[in-house]
């Protein structure tokens, strides 16, 4: 047990000073994540090789650890991981109990030198269903998390994310494009008139309108890039990998769709 945490202690030191040097790669958290489940299930297998099953199969120590490490995958804050890891530790460790049970007559009581009780199927079973259910616990709380911060970030009227994600994701695209040497374009979209509008036309048609120009804005804009409402009628559009001219060109083909806009204005009530 502590030889296993000490080789992952050194390999999550060694991953730390990777990161702190800017290697990044989007494969990096699955990774460790399952890196992190198949050392548990080194430290496992080593006592098959040690001649020691029993202490392998009804190990109450390291056994645990995989609910820490699959729990952990949920700070990676990607279900897939959390269920590529919960996965992994169920068929390792599966495998491991197969490899035992194949290999030595378990029902030998000479086997537990350590009292770790006689092996029986129902134990077995029971610890590879509580895998699975750690693994679905930690796949719903990423996405519930992720649901929530959708919420938190997504502006009620228009739709689209809001100041909060935008002040958060602009410093992320902004390293990337340190890191990769490319262009990024920011763009700040501003409605023309748009008190005057509110004040002939109400509140409600003033709605409508900021509605309908994030939907255009949205329309012309690629996938990869960001557009937020910053404030009041003010939009802002981050283009990652756009250099000036095609954000100049990009923002011009957005400010003619806006300008022939036709925005329905809604009844008022008496």
């Amino acid at each position: 047990g502590i030889l296993t945490c000490l080789v992952a202690l050194a390999l999550s030191l060694g991953v730390q000073v990777l990161l702190r040097r800017d290697f990044y790669r989007p494969w990096l958290g699955l990774a460790t994540s399952l890196l992190d489940v198949t050392l548990v299930s080194t430290g496992l297998a080593a006592f098959l090789f040690m001649g020691e099953p029993i202490t392998a199969v009804n190990n109450r120590l390291l056994f645990e650890v995989y609910f820490i490490a699959i729990g952990a995958t949920a700070l990676r804050y990607d279900a897939r991981i959390s269920l590529a890891a919960g996965l992994a530790a169920t068929v390792q460790y599966l495998g491991l109990v197969l490899i035992a049970h194949l290999s030595y007559d378990l029902l030998d009581p000479t086997l537990d030198r350590h009292g770790y009780g006689e092996f029986d199927w129902a134990t077995q079973i029971s610890r590879l269903v509580l895998l699975a259910v750690a693994t679905l616990l930690a796949a719903a709380i990423v996405l519930r998390s992720q649901w929530l911060r959708r919420q938190s970030w997504s502006d009620r009227l228009t739709g689209v994310p809001n100041r909060g994600y935008f002040d958060e994701r602009v410093q992320a695209e902004l390293a990337r494009a340190r890191r990769y040497r490319e262009p990024v374009a920011l763009a700040m979209i501003d409605v023309d008139h748009f008190k005057k509008f509110n004040d002939t036309w109400g509140h409600a048609a003033g709605d409508v309108a900021l509605r309908l120009v994030a939907r255009a804005i949205l329309a012309a804009i690629r996938q990869s890039d960001l557009v937020v409402r910053y404030g009041g009628e003010e939009f802002v559009a981050l283009f990652p990998g756009m250099d000036s001219a095609a954000a100049y060109e990009r923002v011009e083909e957005i400010r003619r769709t806006v300008a022939a806009l036709p925005v329905p204005i809604p009844r008022r009530s008496k």
